[in-house]
């Protein structure tokens, strides 16, 4: 995958024509990858066969063939592991759109949002937390890679930060004739919002009506706190368990956030706003 970071600033209008041009750019990549690794398997392919035909006698001709096919599967492999490091995580990138496209709904034309996208895998782009075992045992690991952030200020006053950390434990297992690789992934995303005074004047007890516990989306919320203006809410994803054995891998990153799952966060937490919203009238406190 990508090593790319994205770092913007601006309001919708500006944002989601740039994501949308590197969305468009991520499916052309896709496209050509698709295509050359096609022309690199049907390359070997010609050239095993073209091989086996000019081993038949009176036929010497026939090693032009695999002569021509595998310069021809060298090229296309090359193209397409250039194409494969220029691949965009999609998940990373259809959350990024989702959620600004969403959350710049109640943005002010006038102010602008921040957002942060890595798009680097967590061994390259993240932080390696610990190391144990080595060369002829386990080697068990963990890392933390924060990947994504977005910043605003809302029609009502509050002015939003959300961002998602990566955390990961990857264990390595040598076999006879492979290496068994077991990645358990959990994301935390953090809401954090500071709170307009006027309309909302008590932020702890904002965070006593937030449900906590798992939610419909498949997450679960740990904890909701308030204090100095600030409403802040941890929640975390169930593990994604990916293993890469001796016949593929398996598992999928379905339990990590998307873009839905994040508007969820923020639901809850202005489901919580609702219930603590002082009645009309009434003096804050």
């Amino acid at each position: 995958m990508a090593k790319k970071k994205v770092v913007e600033n601006g309001s919708l209008n500006v944002l989601m024509p740039k994501l949308m041009k590197i969305k468009d750019e991520d499916l052309l990549v896709e496209k050509k990858r698709k295509k050359w690794g096609w022309i690199a398997g049907i390359s070997i392919i010609i050239g095993f066969l073209g091989f086996l035909a000019a081993t038949v006698p009176g036929i010497p001709l026939l090693f032009i063939i695999p002569g021509i096919a595998v310069p021809c599967f060298v090229v296309a492999l090359i193209i397409y592991i250039l194409l494969v490091r220029r691949d965009l995580d999609n998940r990373k990138l259809d959350t990024a759109l989702k959620f600004v496209e969403m959350m710049g709904q109640d943005v002010p034309d006038n102010a602008n949002m921040a957002i942060f996208v890595d798009f680097g895998d967590y061994q390259s782009a993240g932080k390696l937390l610990s190391k144990e075992g080595g060369m002829m045992s386990v080697k068990e690991m963990s890392y933390e890679h924060p990947w994504f952030k977005c910043t605003g200020a809302l029609y009502d006053g509050n002015r939003f930060e959300m961002e998602v950390v990566q955390c990961i434990k990857r264990k390595e297992k040598r076999k006879r004739k492979y290496t068994k690789v077991k990645e358990k992934i959990v994301e935390k995303a953090t809401l954090s919002l500071k709170l307009n005074p006027r309309i909302y004047p008590s932020p702890e007890t904002v965070a006593q009506q937030v449900t906590t516990g798992q939610l419909p989306q498949g997450f679960i919320v740990n904890r909701s706190l308030g204090r100095n203006r600030v409403l802040k809410i941890a929640a975390a994803t169930p593990p994604a368990v990916i293993v890469n054995g001796r016949y593929g891998v398996s598992g999928d990153y379905d339990n990590l956030f998307d873009g839905d799952k994040l508007l969820g966060l923020v639901i809850d937490a202005y489901s919580g706003l609702q219930k603590a919203r002082p009645e009309e009238g009434a003096a804050p406190a």
